[in-house]
């Protein structure tokens, strides 16, 4: 049981981590992986605050490396009525409305496309390592 919490906090420290440069916050709209800047959540959406909306897509990254087969083929992007939805596999990462287009100049076929691509390129790179016993 224990192993698996320390595996679960590993990987969300993985998909949260960020280093963004000596004495530098971290943007607050900002999602990492691998240290890297994969999407900027700046509007609310679905009844979440910006603060709510990026901290779940941070689990539910948790959830597909858990859950999916986390690989650049098995990311998809689908249009549904509420806007684009990224999926792994079965797991919906984020929704890119109109207003994410909007705030980031752009439109939410474009954003989510730009997103999607980024994704396809981090995900599969930035599997998280299981813990060596003992740690």
């Amino acid at each position: 049981m224990r192993r698996g919490i320390l595996t679960l906090l590993a990987m969300v420290g993985l998909a949260v981590a960020a280093v963004p440069g000596e004495g530098q916050a971290p943007p607050p709209d900002a999602v990492y992986l691998c240290n890297e800047v994969v999407l900027r959540i700046r509007v609310p959406a679905g009844g979440l605050t910006v603060d709510q909306r990026r901290e779940e897509v941070r689990l539910r990254i948790v959830r597909a490396y858990a859950n999916e087969e986390v690989t650049a083929p098995n990311i998809r992007l689908s249009h549904l009525d509420s806007g684009w939805v990224i999926m792994v596999g079965r797991t919906a990462l984020v929704t890119v409305t109109e207003a994410d287009g909007r705030a980031n100049a752009s439109t939410a076929a474009a954003l989510a496309q730009a997103w999607t691509a980024r994704l396809r390129h981090l995900l599969p790179r930035c599997l998280p390592q299981p813990l060596l016993p003992g740690r």
